[in-house]
């Protein structure tokens, strides 16, 4: 078995401006793209997209998708923890690459997948909520939704294969791309 087949299932979150991080959830990945995040839709990087995206991966699914409805709460508590780190001394800016390990060891692909030479059709949909609608079927919403990235992709990423399909937007694929190589400007 590969290494990267192996570390899909012996993935231990870490812990990012002192508190721990869940599972890298189908979930997180949609809440993130669905607020335009840098981490997964390319951009500029501020210190406040890391704050929420920090909290956002502290927290199950179900509870950030909660606090997401309640945008004053949401802004609260990232200013909160925002002072909380510099009380503590913790640099932000600093804790950026740990944040980037932890979503690009969730988003990995296998290497033999990613074939740079090769175009990707274009979708609409965004790639979290393709991976969801797969993954229902052969799950509960709630289970799709909170199944870890990783172990998702792998499950896609099968499917696909099987299949002879090829499930990644050229937009998708180029930002997960800029994932891997520390590029957040993609």
């Amino acid at each position: 078995m590969f290494d990267f087949h192996q570390s899909i299932w012996l993935m231990k979150p870490l812990s990012v401006m002192g508190r721990h991080l869940h599972d890298l959830t189908v979930g997180h990945v949609f809440l993130l793209e669905a607020m335009d995040s840098p981490f997964f839709c390319g951009g500029i990087l501020h210190e406040e997209d890391v704050l929420v995206a920090s909290l956002i991966c502290t927290m199950s699914f179900d509870e950030a998708k909660a606090i997401m409805m309640d945008t004053k709460r949401l802004v609260k508590k990232c200013e909160w923890w925002g002072f909380f780190c510099r009380i503590k001394g913790i640099k932000i800016e600093d804790e950026v690459p740990k944040l980037r390990d932890y979503i690009t060891s969730y988003t990995a692909f296998a290497e033999p997948w990613v074939d740079k030479d090769k175009p990707v059709k274009k979708s609409a949909i965004p790639f979290s909520v393709r991976l969801a609608w797969l993954l229902m079927d052969r799950m509960s919403e709630h289970e799709a939704w909170n199944l870890p990235m990783c172990r998702a992709m792998a499950y896609y990423e099968a499917f696909c294969e099987a299949n002879g399909v090829e499930f990644l937007s050229q937009d998708q694929d180029n930002v997960i791309k800029g994932m891997h190589d520390g590029d957040s400007n993609s």
